[in-house]
This record gives structure tokens, C-alpha cells and sequence, in this order.
């Protein structure tokens, strides 16, 4: 991750209530990138409520409540 960080993840990091050391590079800060290279892609802002609606965040990582290549397709399919 680059800092200064994106709007979306501001506003992920507080509403989560996380310091960003603490998300796992695999589980937590790929999924996150993932999701906001794929919105910006399709031409979607990436937001905290759509994040919610497809990940949900354990002690250990973010969890995927849908396997991730749905998930894009999802948001591919929103457009």
C-alpha cells in the first residue's frame, strides 16, 4: 500500500477501528486492493458499504463472504 492512503481506505481503517499494522498482507490488504483496483476499473468509486456487503472482517483477516473472482464479477455486473 502507498501512502498517503486512498479515501476508501481512510474510511475503511476507521470504521473498522484498526491500526493498519495490524491487517495481514495476504488476507487483509490484498483483499482490499484488490477490491478498489477492481471498482476503479470499472469505473466505480469503491465505498465502505459495498466493501461490507461482499467482505467481513475477523480477528485474524478479511473473510470473504463470497469467493473474491464473484465478488469482481459482481461489481462488474452492478455497472
Amino acid at each position: 500500500m502507498r501512502l498517503p492512503f486512498s479515501r476508501f481506505v481512510n474510511d475503511l481503517i476507521i470504521t473498522i477501528n484498526r491500526a493498519p499494522g495490524l491487517l495481514l498482507p495476504i488476507g487483509g490488504w490484498l483483499n482490499i486492493t484488490i477490491f478498489e483496483v477492481a471498482c476503479r476499473m470499472c469505473g466505480l468509486e469503491p465505498t465502505v458499504p459495498l466493501f461490507a456487503a461482499l467482505f467481513t472482517v475477523s480477528h485474524k483477516s478479511f473473510q470473504t463472504t463470497v469467493p473474491l473472482f464473484a465478488a469482481i464479477d459482481f461489481i462488474l455486473r452492478s455497472l
